[in-house]
């Protein structure tokens, strides 16, 4: 008979198992051993459901890692020249600097566990950092996958290159389509009960391999269908971003593909096309929140998966106090430099001239020319300097948002207004809302509030920045259009 030992995956032959006793037991498992020690397992007694591996070295541990050649990219990528042609690279407390900082930043792209590498070589130095959503094991095949991953020779071509891998630039769409509303009123905006469905969004890099270096174009589709007609109706928006230098930007347009409508149908759809083009860079944006990128003065308004990437790659990288670039130059330049404060030369920064961007299969990347310059933190409000509210209503509110320059690393915010009758809604954001309660104020009166915002970088700089906002109570007589409502701050909403 038969019996199939299920934890070792092993037949076992004997004429009455039901009899085996432990000195047979012991006889057979001493005649295996002494098989394998001459290289010829006993037959008689074992069948093995597979092989023993035999890879010809004498019983030498085979490589787990034989026969998979694959390599892992990076999803995100730099290579930085030095600026200064004597540059050498600095020291490993300064290179695991750079990694503490980058990976405090990351916490937008919701990688769960990421893999930061800073590594050195050359001289004058290249400063390599390579980015991976979760840490492998060491020694392991994946970490030799990454180990075999390289980055094109034209990423330093001008000295500095950006590369946001194809996966992750996907990923990230599909995020920023999956919080997107599904439902659209037939002008395009958001409504619950919408006819227009949305039911898709793909990126597509057009080019038509990764050795491709002349492509600058990403498109982006979202389908949907429209319930109107009878029968639905399927459309697809294009978003097609075209990217340039000098400055960097991405030329958007867009356009609706539907299967077998009319043209007035195709001209009804039109606006879905500009509602689809508003939210990718929203949702895409390195900022706490869509308020604040709604607010950001570098936000785009229109484009795709394309210029949504452009509206976070950075054109200035500030530096901190200590170490790294700066350091190296303060330490050479000496008693005979006229430098009487160090702080004066620490806070520095390298602004980024692009020159060339490239698109192809395996992602995006942004090549041009860096070069250090001074770092003086500056901040300023971003937010309505009025609002207003209805005569029978009992508070007002607006959004503010810090517009931060210069600074570097993480930030600690404190907003803080005056008088009793405010709420701060997110104390410790990058935006928040403030509702101003009217309390006694009679109707056609007005008073002022302080808008108070203290930022805190990981280099020290502490700046505060202050704004003054006016609100009204409008006459018993006075309308107040349906828009007022959600935005009291609007010119057309301000007392006449």
């Amino acid at each position: 008979m038969k019996r199939r030992n299920i934890t070792t995956g092993r037949v076992w032959r004997h004429a009455a198992s039901s009899e085996m006793t432990n000195s047979r037991a012991k006889a057979l498992l001493k005649a295996r051993a002494d098989g394998i020690a001459k290289g010829t397992p006993e037959r008689g007694t074992y069948v093995y459901m597979r092989p023993l591996w035999n890879n010809g070295d004498g019983g030498a541990k085979a490589d787990p890692c034989k026969g998979i050649p694959f390599a892992w990219p990076p999803v995100l990528a730099v290579k930085m020249a030095s600026p200064e042609a004597d540059f050498t690279c600095p020291s490993q407390s300064t290179l695991d600097q750079i990694k503490s900082s980058i990976s405090s930043n990351l916490s937008t792209f919701h990688f769960p566990d990421p893999d930061v590498r800073v590594s050195c070589e050359g001289s004058p130095a290249v400063i390599t950092i390579e980015v991976w959503p979760t840490k492998v094991p060491a020694n392991s095949c994946d970490e030799q996958a990454r180990q075999r991953a390289t980055l094109p020779g034209f990423l330093l071509g001008g000295g500095f290159g950006l590369y946001i891998n194809a996966g992750l630039i996907r990923n990230l769409a599909n995020e920023a389509f999956d919080n997107a509303p599904k439902r659209l009123a037939g002008s395009g905006a958001p409504a619950d009960n919408g006819p227009i469905h949305l039911t898709g969004l793909s990126v597509d890099f057009v080019a038509p391999g990764i050795s491709v270096t002349t492509n600058h174009t990403v498109k982006t589709y979202v389908t949907g269908y429209d319930k109107r007609p009878w029968a639905d109706v399927g459309f697809t928006v294009t978003l097609t971003d075209v990217l340039d230098v000098s400055p960097l930007t991405a030329n958007s347009t867009s356009n609706v593909q539907t299967d077998g409508l009319d043209e007035l149908l195709g001209i009804l759809l039109l606006p879905v096309a500009f509602a689809l083009a508003i939210f990718p860079p929203l949702s895409f944006l390195l900022v706490n929140d869509i308020e604040a990128a709604e607010l950001a003065p570098h936000s785009s308004g229109a484009g795709g998966a394309g210029a949504a990437i452009v509206s976070i790659v950075p054109t200035q990288i500030p530096l901190p106090h200590t170490g790294g670039l700066v350091a190296t130059t303060l330490a050479r330049a000496g008693s005979g430099s006229g430098i009487t404060d160090q702080w004066e030369v620490h806070r520095k920064m390298l602004v980024i001239d692009y020159t060339q961007t490239v698109v192809n299969q395996s992602g995006m990347y942004f090549l041009g020319n860096a070069h250090l310059t001074d770092r003086t933190p500056h901040l300023t409000i971003d937010g309505p300097a009025s609002v207003v509210m209805d005569a029978t209503a009992i508070q007002t509110f607006g959004y503010f948002s810090i517009v931060p320059y210069e600074f570097f690393g993480p930030r600690s915010i404190a907003w803080t207004c005056g008088g009793g009758d405010t709420i701060i809604a997110t104390p410790n954001g990058f935006t928040t809302a403030i509702y101003f309660r009217r309390g006694n104020a009679a109707t056609g009166s007005s008073w002022q509030r302080t808008v108070n915002v203290q930022v805190i970088d990981s280099d020290g700089s502490s700046l505060t920045a202050s704004l003054t906002v006016t609100i009204a109570v409008l006459n018993q007589d006075e309308s107040m259009p349906p828009i007022c409502k959600v935005k009291p701050w609007l010119p057309q909403c301000q007392p006449q």
